[in-house]
């Protein structure tokens, strides 16, 4: 019972062990020994956690109280309850992780991924139609309670170590499988579209940037208010420090770029105002600047910006360890491939000289859309992992070829 070892079981946790145990409320009163009282009753200081003094007690009331027959049957049934809740949590997990958009329910897309790619085409729609149908109500998705029941049965006769054993397999299964959906999803058409653009205008090369040191957030924002926060967010500006980073990265590698035109996050001004300083004092003709809505997490993708609010800065590989990521960024990302493609086409830039295009945003959001320019412009599977771990500082940059070679992490010597 006591998982993590603590000393302690909560006693809400037991409640609802044996809830999982008996697989439906209405059955709980089969377990007399873990009836409401007696569950409160062992509570015995109140605190809300069952001690193993305070189990050990009632277990010696228990024995006294009952005979041996109905005692080693209790004891029986108490196993079995522990045994089932682990059994649930595991199967729980797995239906978690193949649930790839959580939503709740899975359905015949996401449930191909619990298998290797070819090896049960034609038995995986059967099988789930078999769980539907048989453990549920015939509505062609999956949801978590007919998973854990079909499953449960299925693997009645394995083992706890077998079990385990099998939730990994299927674990580690999935996520090999759903990592192959994101990076497709990453080759979809407008990070192409981008790519082709970008090819057919004579550039070579797109750097991603994120934007220099700004402001703290003003100590009178209220941040209970999700709007007011991401306004005052917005409207952040870059610090003297984050000046003299755009200048020093002008300086170590920005200045060498030479950049046909800038795309920058529009609603953030510490986008803008790090494109602006990073540039060269010396251009007779700047680099046109060009804004993009989507750039901004801000109200673009609210799945993202809550992972970021869990994660904070960090690489994007670091993301993709949460539930429903992949999906989410891939999808960010290619909004605003989407939006870039439109953008550069109309704008004058696709016409002038110069063979990079600069992009400045946020953290692991300018990340995955450069993930996804390199996915579409084929740089090699050695060069897409080490962008998963790449974690642009302040002023940094990500360099993606659109013509094979390395993806470059740009340093500020700052």
């Amino acid at each position: 019972m006591d998982a993590d070892r603590s000393g302690f079981v909560d006693l809400l946790e037991l409640k609802s062990l044996v809830e999982d145990a008996s697989h439906n409320v209405e059955h709980v009163g089969h377990y007399k020994w873990a009836s409401p009282k007696a569950l409160q009753d062992l509570d015995a200081n109140g605190d809300g956690r069952i001690g193993i003094d305070e189990w050990v007690s009632h277990v010696l009331v228990l024995e006294e109280e009952t005979s041996d027959g109905d005692f080693a049957a209790a004891v029986d049934e108490w196993m079995k309850a522990v045994n089932t809740s682990r059994r649930t949590t595991l199967l729980r997990l797995v239906f978690s992780k193949m649930d790839a958009d959580q939503s709740g329910v899975v359905e015949m897309s996401e449930f191909v991924h619990i298998a290797e790619e070819g090896e049960y085409d034609e038995v995986l729609p059967q099988m789930l139609n078999i769980i539907d149908t048989q453990y549920g109500n015939a509505d062609g998705v999956l949801s978590v309670d007919e998973w854990v029941a079909a499953m449960a049965t299925f693997h009645a006769d394995n083992t706890e170590d077998e079990l385990l054993a099998q939730c990994n397999q299927m674990l580690a299964t999935l996520q090999k499988n759903q990592r192959k959906g994101w990076r497709r999803l990453f080759i979809k058409k407008d990070a192409a579209n981008l790519v082709m653009a970008a090819r057919a205008s004579g550039l070579t090369h797109i750097v991603f940037v994120r934007h220099a040191n700004c402001d703290s957030l003003e100590p009178h924002v209220d941040v209970s208010s999700p709007e007011g926060t991401k306004f005052a967010d917005q409207k952040r500006r870059l610090t003297n420090r984050g000046q003299a980073q755009c200048v020093a990265a002008n300086a170590a590698w920005f200045g060498s770029c030479p950049t046909r035109a800038t795309f920058v996050s529009s609603p953030a001004v510490r986008s803008r105002e790090s494109a602006t300083h990073m540039r060269n004092p010396q251009e007779s003709k700047p680099a046109e600047v060009l804004t993009i809505e989507s750039l901004h997490y801000s109200g673009q993708s609210k799945i993202c910006e809550e992972y970021f609010a869990q994660r904070g800065h960090g690489p994007l590989r670091d993301f993709l360890e949460l539930d429903g990521a992949e999906t989410a960024f891939g999808q960010y990302a290619q909004q605003v491939c989407a939006e870039l493609a439109i953008k550069f086409r109309l704008s004058s830039a696709m016409h002038e000289n110069g063979t990079y295009l600069a992009v400045f945003g946020h953290g692991v959001f300018l990340n995955a859309v450069a993930y996804a320019v390199a996915t579409a412009a084929g740089c090699a599977e050695s060069e897409l992992e080490a962008l998963l771990d790449m974690d642009p500082g302040e002023a940094e940059g990500v360099l993606v070829p659109l013509y094979g070679g390395g993806v470059r992490r740009m340093f500020v010597p700052l």
